[in-house]
């Protein structure tokens, strides 16, 4: 069954009477929008929809199938009004039809932001219930020296290690001792080498066919998007060991851990402290486990293409120039983990691998969490966080040209997408500062044109929320729509940050801004 009418992602007008058509010719079929409702039954017949970005559903109940497609429609006498916050209090005035009424900001930040019309405070904190995936291991230290610093790649690689006894960190309390694991190769491919623990007993399987997915297709499709990893131990491939530890602690899914890229040392009263180093490029993953959905097959492999984008931007941002002794940095958190994300995503994991649900998790709750500073709670990294810059960094992905992939699904045809991603990671500045770099233009005036779009819906113009991928038939990149807050609550807005109001007038209106301890850039935004 298919929608023939209405055409995914296209744009109607509030005036237009749309026709809904599809390729199944029955009288029972029964059409919904997701803003307007029952629309009505049958394979043909048009109809006017409200403003706004609308997932059309069809479901022939007989056969108990349904499908859907979105898209926008706008009423084509919108105006759009931006002012900058100058002074408390500020009087807003809102034309009559107004569609809706929002604050972002750049820099600037208020406590108790209100809005009056009769105000009522109501706390509005949310819990986050998500595992995160992974956690920020401390890096690179003037002290520590560097593994192998001068290979020469052009040599015979080194012959593999069979066995090995490999540190690997406690999740639960990484300043603790390391997990000391007797483990065997399992296996050695085009890009990987994988390790499995002498103790295990389970179902190989699983982590057969997490080894498939990954060396036929993953770990080359990461390379063409950021790079290459360092071969820090010279075997021409990236290490995976897969761990119970992790799976027993349910604390992450897997991690890279850059320390491992330094010589281990013995003496541990020496300024160079790094005891628990494999002195080799690798990712940690838990055991796959199907009757855990945190574990299952995709969930790991969407996290190894996390993990070694971790892994190839520590190698580009830090490494590379650390050994050359030049400048170094270390990539800022928000950003490192916003870059794995959307990694995720593009290999065709984004749904198994979480993506989805962080960022309309970010959507219901945007006014918790600042894209590149800490949250509502001060944290440095949450789940809303990592919603909210993935989605934006794949809006600017897609505004740089994106990719394709090829006929197969397992490479991809870079379009000016890569392009974006690699001049972020080879900037000699960091975080919110080299973002913009791609586009010559400053992250800051990106960001505005990405509010306006993301709060008047004008995004999933620039999206293609249908795409799937073509081996994992997930959606590349799927969510929902910015969350509407009450205009009669209190809130405490971030930087970076954007609340959109639940506010619509028939009749010009004036609205009262207040707040305190106000400070910095802070726009108010309207459209009718």
């Amino acid at each position: 069954m298919e929608i023939i009418s209405p055409i995914a992602n296209w744009n109607y007008s509030t005036e237009d009477k749309i026709e809904f058509s599809c390729n199944i010719k029955n009288s029972d079929l029964v059409w919904e929008s997701s803003i307007d409702g029952v629309l009505g039954r049958g394979f043909d017949f048009s109809k006017k929809l409200s403003n706004g970005v609308h997932e059309i559903s069809v479901k022939d109940s007989s056969a108990n199938k349904s499908v859907s497609t979105y898209i926008n429609v706008v009423n084509k006498n919108k105006k759009e009004k931006c002012s900058l916050l100058t002074e408390l209090p500020y009087t807003y005035f809102l034309d009559a039809g107004t569609d809706f009424f929002s604050v972002f900001s750049l820099d600037g930040k208020v406590s108790d932001l209100t809005l009056t019309d009769g105000i009522k405070k109501l706390e509005n904190i949310m819990n986050n219930s998500f595992m995160i995936k992974d956690f920020s291991l401390s890096s690179c230290d003037i002290n520590l020296k560097p593994v192998n610093s001068y290979i020469n790649y052009s040599r015979m690689a080194i012959p593999y290690e069979k066995q090995k006894m490999f540190y690997v960190v406690n999740t639960n309390d990484v300043t603790s001792k390391a997990h000391e694991i007797n483990a065997s190769l399992y296996y050695t491919g085009k890009y990987i080498n994988v390790y499995i623990p002498d103790s295990y007993t389970g179902d190989l399987s699983l982590i057969e066919s997490c080894i498939q997915k990954i060396d036929s297709g993953v770990v080359k499709k990461v390379n063409q998007l950021w790079g290459q990893c360092a071969d820090v131990n010279g075997d021409e491939a990236i290490s995976i060991l897969f761990t119970n530890t992790i799976n027993e602690e349910k604390v992450a899914i897997g991690f890279f851990n850059s320390r491992d890229f330094y010589e281990q040392n013995t003496d541990f009263n020496s300024s160079s402290y790094n005891p628990y180093s494999n002195e080799m490029d690798i990712l940690y993953v838990a055991m796959p486990d199907e009757t855990d959905i945190n574990y299952s097959i995709n969930s790991i492999i969407a996290t190894v293409a996390h993990e070694y984008t971790h892994a190839i931007n520590y190698s580009v941002k830090t490494w590379n120039r650390f050994i050359k002794e030049e400048l170094y940095v270390d990539e800022e958190i928000f950003l490192d983990e916003g870059w794995s994300h959307l990694t995720e995503s593009l290999c065709g994991y984004g749904q198994s691998g979480g993506n989805q649900d962080f960022v309309n998790y970010y959507l219901n709750n945007s006014c918790l969490y600042s894209f590149c500073k800490n949250d509502y709670l001060g944290r440095n990294d949450s789940a809303g966080q990592r919603g909210a810059v993935t989605l934006f960094l794949y809006w600017l992905f897609v505004k740089a040209g994106g990719v394709e992939q090829t006929g197969d699904g397992l490479s991809f045809i870079n379009n000016g997408g890569i392009d974006f991603l690699k001049t972020m990671n080879s900037s000699y500045q960091t975080g919110w500062e080299c973002i913009g770099e791609f586009f010559d233009k400053t992250t800051d005036s990106l960001f505005l044109d990405f509010c306006k779009e993301l709060i008047s819906g004008e995004i999933y113009n620039s999206l293609e929320i249908d795409k799937k991928d073509i081996l994992t038939n997930e959606y590349v990149f799927n969510f929902s729509t910015l969350n509407d807050f009450s205009f009669e609550n209190t809130y405490k807005f971030l930087p970076y940050s954007i609340i959109k109001f639940d506010y619509s007038s028939e009749e010009s209106s004036e609205i009262t801004v207040n707040a305190k301890d106000f400070e910095g850039n802070v726009y108010l935004f309207s459209a009718n």
